[in-house]
């Protein structure tokens, strides 16, 4: 379905699926298009429930690094993005931007294209040691919540000399103007992942792998302020798991239980 899909390449994004009032499905993706090297974020849509699908759409231009997430609130869809600029040289920057649509995916703007964004440099073990950008893209992997005005998206940020913990950047304004940032857990030395973000009557929650020692845990955090502070509420089990792999070539989503 894909115009100018390179034939050979297998998508190295998950795809997300949001649902609106209405029969209206949004699906949104990461096709790598010609010429080699440019991975775009792109939908197809639904305004029947699936019976007829429209697409693919290109939300912009820009080069992606095959992470998507969508949410939908007050009759419009949001879109959030990874991408890099820069690409292949000293200079290589990793950004985190925001979309949004009017018309059920039709159409897409750029409300921020930098909403969070870090040099991928030796500096920032988190991008560097997981090769996210010129391997595996898909690395960049981050999660996000509409309501109203309020936007807020969960990523991991290099925080130590050694590790990487989870952070949730947020705004009041539909994603303009400024973001604030807050760290979920500032104090632990230990590397966090694969954050996931939800909310219920005005309380935020959110979930991430720890890991202690060589094992991973599932934790669980929430914010009472939407955003402003965080409470990390401690394990989801006491179960640990093991990474599926060698870290650096295998995938954050693959873990095998242990114990």
């Amino acid at each position: 379905m894909g115009y100018g899909l390179v034939d050979d390449t297998v998508p190295k994004d998950y795809p997300r699926l949001e649902v609106a009032p209405g029969g209206r499905i949004v699906v949104s993706v990461a096709h790598k298009y010609r010429p080699p090297g440019y991975h775009q974020i792109v939908v197809y849509r639904s305004t029947n429930g699936g019976n007829t699908w429209y697409g693919p759409v290109k939300v912009d231009s820009l080069r992606k690094a095959n992470a998507s997430y969508l949410a939908y609130t007050n009759g419009k869809f949001y879109l959030s993005y990874a991408s890099t600029k820069y690409l292949y040289s000293s200079l290589s920057k990793i950004m985190i931007g925001l979309a949004v649509s009017y018309d059920d995916g039709a159409t897409w703007s750029i409300v921020d294209s930098e909403v969070i964004w870090f040099l991928a440099d030796s500096t920032d073990k988190c991008a560097t040691r997981d090769r996210i950008i010129w391997e595996r893209p898909a690395k960049i992997i981050h999660t996000m919540i509409a309501k109203g005005d309020t936007i807020a998206i969960g990523y991991v940020r290099f925080n130590s000399l050694t590790t990487c913990n989870v952070r949730v950047a947020y705004n009041y304004s539909g994603g303009y103007g400024s973001w604030i940032g807050r760290w979920v857990d500032s104090s632990v030395v230990k590397d966090q992942i694969q954050p996931t973000l939800t909310q219920s009557a005005g309380v935020w929650f959110i979930s991430y792998l720890e890991k202690v020692d060589t094992l991973w845990r599932v934790q669980w955090g929430r914010s009472l302020d939407r955003g402003n502070s965080w409470s990390v509420m401690g394990r989801v089990s006491w179960a640990d798991f093991r990474m599926n792999g060698d870290s650096l070539e295998g995938d954050y989503m693959g873990f095998v239980f242990s114990g």
